[in-house]
């Protein structure tokens, strides 16, 4: 019954979003063998591009984790970051960024629009540049956000990189040391 299910909400939900067929293999590929991965400790699988569309929209995007998966889903199908603007000449302030899935949603839906990704996150940082590079407008910043600008620990999930937090949240969390600025510092700049 649960693989039933797990198979059926990968059929409605994320397969919808592969451009062509390639793409909706490497997706029921990367579904299934992305877990595995994780559970078998395997550090580096490697990248897998992905012709993704949304909307009257077809781009590449670069994926690499299980929860990379989950960020296009809670993204692209589900817009949990919906917002509607007036303004289509707007700013966006993406505070971690991860692998800049909402940045990209956001230049979709407002093209004109200029998106300032903050990702302190090596891992994180380096896909966010590779899947955001085709859009112009968009700005990325190797920084976390925090109350006061300066070094700050930012701890990592073990397993989970859409979990990271400025506060240790339990054990399965590691620090790193990041460089951080205060968001007032950040709105007044730009």
């Amino acid at each position: 019954m649960i693989k039933k299910n797990i198979i059926q909400i990968f059929r409605t939900r994320l397969l919808p979003l592969a451009a062509d067929n390639a793409t909706w293999v490497k997706l029921w590929l990367s579904f299934f063998w992305l877990p595995i991965h994780s559970k078998l400790k395997i550090k580096d699988w490697g990248e897998v591009t992905l012709k993704l569309k949304f909307q009257n929209h077809s781009f590449d995007f670069i994926i690499s984790e299980y929860f990379d998966l989950i960020a296009l889903e809670d993204t692209f199908v589900n817009e949990d970051y919906k917002i509607t603007l007036t303004n289509r000449r707007a700013i966006i302030f993406d505070l971690g960024a991860h692998i800049g899935t909402e940045a990209v949603y956001y230049k979709l839906l407002y093209p004109r629009s200029t998106v300032y990704c903050y990702e302190p996150f090596s891992r994180n940082l380096r896909l966010l540049r590779k899947n955001t590079c085709v859009f112009t407008g968009v700005t990325i910043l190797p920084l976390a956000i925090s109350a006061k600008s300066g070094k700050r620990n930012l701890y990592l999930h073990s397993k989970n990189s859409l979990s990271s937090s400025l506060t240790q949240r339990g054990q399965s969390y590691y620090p790193i040391t990041v460089n951080s600025v205060s968001l007032d510092s950040q709105i007044e700049k730009y």
